[in-house]
């Protein structure tokens, strides 16, 4: 299966299958990002690469089980730092952020739910499924295993793309990767950070928050008014806010205001809109700063990505 590279992260985020995300960049360091899919039978695997940070809300809306596993560079998932013996599991229907601040790879799997659940209990004793996603820590020699095998099935898809059309290929490398998971499960640990506080009580939190952020526009919103309003100290807030999206709430609130503007630059028609009401709209007040904190961002002028639109037409 070929890989997709992009230089926009819209369209990397476009291109990622089998979740619905909605991503920003705390900072943007090299614009190269790049995805790979696969089928393996009735499981699927996806991998990528990406050289900026980047943060993600996420969620499921199928019946499957996720798994995410960091393959290089730091990350963390639902506030939880990810070392070289975490997974990420994501029950079906479910929601999970994923923050890395420097450049990072990963892929992911999406298992039947069924047939998932049954390997769950079996090996881990869990009972399933749980509420929430959840971060599993794993013997390190068990998920370089995994590692290993799904990067050689991208290396032969890569360079053979008509061997795993064939249903016995996709047959084997699901029986493969099936054992595989039995391996990692049935040497589960549970999270040392107390998975129970962070996904019940602090998730709630940043649930409460990402809605309340998401649904405002113009640039009011102060980290005050989101402590009260989640009911807990500034300093509760910025510890939260740290562990799932690696910055400071002001920081992520800044972010969160210029992706919308980008987006709304992106929509617009450039013969009927200017940058500065898109600006304003979401509370940019100094054209100026607006500017060139929009180009540190992105890497273009807001005017650039207003052009853009029109090209696209």
């Amino acid at each position: 299966m070929p890989s997709f590279r992009f230089n926009e992260f819209e369209a990397y985020a476009a291109a990622l299958s089998d979740v619905d995300v909605r991503v920003m960049l705390p900072r943007l360091d090299v614009p190269f990002w790049e995805v790979a899919a696969m089928p393996a039978g009735r499981v699927h695997l996806q991998q990528g690469l990406e050289r900026s940070g980047i943060i993600a809300e996420g969620s499921t809306s199928h019946d499957d089980v996720m798994l995410f596993v960091p393959t290089r560079g730091p990350q963390s998932c639902n506030g939880v730092d990810m070392g070289e013996s975490s997974v990420l599991v994501v029950p079906p229907r479910n929601e999970f952020f994923i923050c890395s601040q420097t450049e990072h790879a990963w892929f992911s799997l999406r298992l039947p739910g069924a047939l998932a659940g049954e390997l769950l209990e079996k090996e881990s004793g869990f009972d399933f499924p749980w509420p929430g996603s959840k971060v599993m820590k794993s013997g390190k020699g068990q998920l370089d295993a995994l590692r290993r095998l799904v990067g050689e099935a991208f290396a032969a898809s890569a360079a053979d793309p008509a061997m795993f059309q064939e249903q016995a290929c996709q047959s084997a490398l699901e029986a493969d990767i099936f054992q595989a998971c039995s391996r990692l499960f049935s040497d589960h640990q549970e999270n040392g950070k107390g998975p129970g506080r962070q996904l019940l009580d602090r998730g709630r939190i940043i649930r409460l928050l990402k809605d309340e952020i998401h649904s405002m526009q113009k640039g009011n919103l102060s980290v005050p008014s989101l402590a009260r309003s989640a009911g807990v100290s500034e300093r509760t807030l910025r510890s939260v806010f740290l562990e799932y999206f690696g910055v400071s709430p002001q920081r992520y609130i800044f972010v969160d205001r210029l992706t919308k503007a980008r987006g709304a630059l992106m929509n617009a028609d450039p013969d009927q809109t200017k940058v500065a009401a898109i600006a304003r709209k979401f509370g940019f007040w100094h054209l100026g700063r607006f500017s060139i904190q929009y180009r540190q961002l992105f890497g273009e002028h807001p005017s650039e990505t207003l052009g853009k639109s029109k090209a696209g037409n």
